[in-house]
């Protein structure tokens, strides 16, 4: 594991791996654990780090259930801006996916996000998870 220090602190996750972030960002997420998010938040969040435990606690809903992140897809964004799209799980027509922004050289948290099933579908598979 790579221990990454941002304006938060040190980040005990490799922030160059999707994965292993989207996975750090949902198990965060289900433990309500603000002190570990902070260090895996992208620049626009990491400007209100006060709105984290709230999030974080109606968040918990679209985790609920979800034991790994098992798909990661790739979306590029019109202004230059790449996400992965790390899957949660279905909720009637639509996907729920954590998302990262690739910000130099890392993946950092973005935002949970519900792109409909075939929006996400038509989107390039970075990684899937082994069975």
């Amino acid at each position: 594991m790579l221990t990454t220090l941002n304006s938060f602190g040190q980040c005990e996750v490799d922030l160059t791996n999707p994965r292993a972030v989207g996975t750090f960002v949902l198990n965060a997420i289900k433990a309500t654990d603000v002190t570990a998010l902070k260090c895996a938040l992208n620049q626009v969040n990491s400007n209100k780090p006060e709105r984290l435990k709230d999030f974080m606690i109606e968040s918990q809903k679209f985790t609920e259930g979800v034991q790994s992140i098992t798909e990661i897809r790739r979306y590029d964004k019109h202004n230059g801006v790449v996400w992965v799209l790390c899957k949660l799980k279905v909720v009637d027509e639509e996907m729920m996916v954590i998302t990262l922004s690739l910000e130099n050289g890392k993946y950092l948290f973005e935002d949970i996000h519900s792109p409909s099933v075939s929006e996400y579908e038509g989107l390039e598979v970075i990684d899937i998870q082994q069975k």
